[in-house]
């Protein structure tokens, strides 16, 4: 609400109720949502959330204003721009920090 006021750059945020639930883990499926998924990104603090998309995810560490010099959202603000001047974001994720993979390898 107070980083997107006009909803101009968030389209849609997900919460608990939005989450599909598996073995007592809630899941985001960003797949269900009608949109390009060239052009959506999944920003959460849980890995268990970026499951069902991880090459569209971004995990960042929990945050508040109060604590000085965190960076989180400034650093979330300049990935956000790379992810917006690609033509694929997971194409982008996928190398940058190649979460899908690393997701498959733990489940061999």
């Amino acid at each position: 609400d107070h980083l997107d006021p006009d909803g101009r750059c968030i389209a849609r945020r997900l919460y608990r109720p939005d989450c599909r639930e598996a073995d007592g883990m809630f899941l985001k499926d960003i797949s269900e949502l009608g949109r390009s998924l060239d052009r959506s990104v999944l920003v959460d603090n849980s890995p268990v959330s970026l499951v069902l998309s991880p090459d569209n995810g971004v995990l960042v560490s929990a945050w508040t204003a109060e604590q000085p010099g965190d960076r989180e959202l400034i650093d979330l603000l300049l990935l956000l721009q790379e992810c917006a001047e690609r033509p694929s974001v997971p194409a982008f994720l996928r190398e940058r920090y190649g979460l899908g993979e690393f997701l498959q390898e733990i489940g061999r």
